[in-house]
């Protein structure tokens, strides 16, 4: 009973975390606007889960759209590009930061946790998931695997 209670205390801190870096993403995009333009923040939500993997595989958007990845699975993630790279992006990446080849990788995404990335550089991002367990083991799978489409 206790456990149960520490799994739904982590995921209620987990949903105010979620809330807030979505305000805080919104608030940075109107923020960068100027007082003249008429664009609004466009976000797409992409949600991993352990059993059914990532959902959607794959999201088309126009350039300026953040992408947040949502991570229901029960361990870390990280998410890394696997053939064109994103290194430029608007706005401050969550759970993102630059490798030493200037291309941006997620650090760890905990349990409830978001990475999220604004793209502005058109086409493809092919990208993978990889599980990192308890002892810091990658492992890969085909339903961890998804696609940006920039157009």
């Amino acid at each position: 009973m206790e456990v149960f209670m520490e799994k739904k205390k982590i995921r209620l801190f987990c949903r105010l975390i979620l809330s807030l870096t979505i305000c805080c993403l919104i608030g940075t995009a109107a923020y960068g606007q100027t007082v003249g333009e008429k664009s609004k923040a466009i976000h797409k939500i992409v949600y991993i889960n352990a059993e059914r993997g990532i959902d959607p595989l794959s999201v088309t958007v126009a350039p300026g759209t953040t992408v947040i990845w949502i991570n229901n699975a029960d361990y870390r993630l990280q998410l890394k590009f696997t053939d064109q790279q994103v290194s430029l992006a608007c706005a401050a990446p969550v759970n993102f930061s630059l490798d030493e080849n200037k291309v941006f990788i997620s650090t760890g995404i905990p349990l409830g946790g978001v990475a999220s990335l604004c793209f502005v550089q058109k086409g493809e991002f092919k990208y993978k998931l990889i599980k990192m367990d308890q002892f810091g083991t990658p492992s890969t799978s085909e339903r961890f695997n998804g696609v940006i489409k920039i157009q």
